[in-house]
């Protein structure tokens, strides 16, 4: 099931590898650089479609591929790092202020659960009861 590759298609792949971009190396790029980047990438794509068209060589072809991904991976530190900008601006307002996709995600059930500050208080009702009528205390403890 394995393709057999020539030597020369070998080659081509290897020295793309090495100019991939790592995403790594490009989070501390600021947002020029990267929508630079990604311009740049755009263009080699647009050039790569218009080889593939014009029956241009095998090896050009196949760098579309990686090509695409690269620009997917400029984009998703582009994303990433609005992300992390936009929570730094929210930080000293309240969660429910924060757009939606911002907020932590935690867990329904805690997302649903009483605030700290509500947890322990009670009503006046609530509040006289406990203090008029303290908890029975028997004598013979039930099994």
């Amino acid at each position: 099931n394995r393709a057999v590759v020539s030597d020369a298609a070998c080659c081509e792949v290897r020295t793309h590898i090495s100019t991939m971009v790592k995403a790594r190396e490009i989070r501390a790029e600021t947002r020029e650089q990267l929508m630079s980047r990604l311009a740049e990438l755009r263009k080699e794509l647009a050039s790569l479609r218009v080889a593939q068209l014009t029956n241009g060589a095998p090896s050009r072809i196949a760098k579309i591929g990686s090509t695409r991904k690269d620009i997917a991976r400029v984009l998703t530190v582009f994303h990433s790092n609005e992300r992390i900008q936009a929570k730094q601006l929210l930080a000293d307002k309240p969660l429910n202020q924060w757009p939606k996709d911002l907020r932590p995600k935690k867990t329904r059930a805690i997302r649903r659960a009483l605030p700290k500050a509500l947890v322990n208080k009670k009503t006046l009702k609530a509040a006289k009861k406990s203090a008029n009528f303290a908890p029975r205390k028997f004598a013979v403890k039930s099994a």
